[in-house]
């Protein structure tokens, strides 16, 4: 019995307290730091504070700014290779504000609710990132695809992929918040904000989408004028599934045509 107290030297010795089951991690933080400034009072600052729930909380707090970091890296690497995708900076910053506007919003509600980032909220963000960037990606892509193969004007093309994939964009939604909703039902605290967070950063993305991006674009309209100057190949310039009856244009060497 001993040694499990006591090592054979005597150096070391195991003593066990106990606390709630259910405390803050920053009460159980402050806690700590109380404990060693006694411990170093006392003369046994090598004395250290173990336990499962002290290092998941310590943890915890390095994990949640890794995601931190790893998700602003990833908001910066996607917008370049948006911008890079359609060889246009103008592409990517007009797709920074509809992107960032889902996690500025829902990081704005959880600073006035008290809330915090926490490993279950970076995550949820993370995960509702990558899809409205995909919203996004589709919304310029059908833009694009409309002043540089259609010939259309810069505000007929803006109306013409809002009517074309608006609907598009709002039943994928609703899916997606319909499968996720029923988590916030859940009598786990954290699985709970995670379906909440969820739901509310598809919201915030799909405003973004329908009303910010095609209103950035339709205000911009000298800035991204230049755009239906510029000539992608894209499969060979073959109809899209989504527009079979749409015209190629191409030039008398079978290269992609220039549109002016």
């Amino acid at each position: 019995m001993r040694k499990r107290f006591v090592t054979d030297d005597g150096s070391q010795a195991l003593v066990t307290g106990f606390m709630p089951t259910i405390i803050e991690s920053d009460v159980l933080k402050q806690l700590v730091d109380d404990l060693d400034a006694e411990f170093i009072a006392a003369g046994i600052a090598d004395a250290e504070i173990g336990g499962f729930r002290i290092l998941t909380t310590f943890a915890t707090d390095d994990i949640v700014r890794g995601l931190q970091l790893d998700l602003t890296l990833s908001v910066i690497v996607n917008l370049g290779l948006i911008g890079f995708a359609f060889q246009s900076f103008r592409v990517a910053l007009a797709s920074a504000i509809p992107n960032l506007f889902p996690v500025l919003g829902t990081e704005a509600w959880l600073y006035f609710s008290g809330q915090g980032l926490q490993l279950t909220t970076v995550i949820a963000l993370t995960i509702a990132f990558g899809i409205a960037v995909d919203d996004t990606v589709h919304f310029l892509s059908h833009y694009l695809h409309a002043r540089r193969n259609e010939a259309m004007a810069h505000l007929d093309a803006v109306r013409h992929t809002l009517n074309r994939i608006g609907g598009a964009i709002v039943a994928t939604t609703i899916i997606l918040c319909a499968g996720v909703i029923i988590v916030t039902f859940s009598e786990l605290p954290q699985v709970a904000l995670f379906g909440t967070l969820f739901v509310s950063t598809l919201a915030f993305a799909l405003i973004g989408d329908l009303f910010i991006l095609p209103a950035l674009l339709a205000a911009g309209g000298k800035f991204f004028h230049p755009l239906g100057k510029i000539s992608v190949r894209m499969a060979d310039e073959d109809p899209t599934p989504d527009d079979p009856t749409a015209d190629t244009h191409t030039s008398q060497h079978g290269r992609p045509a220039r549109i002016e």
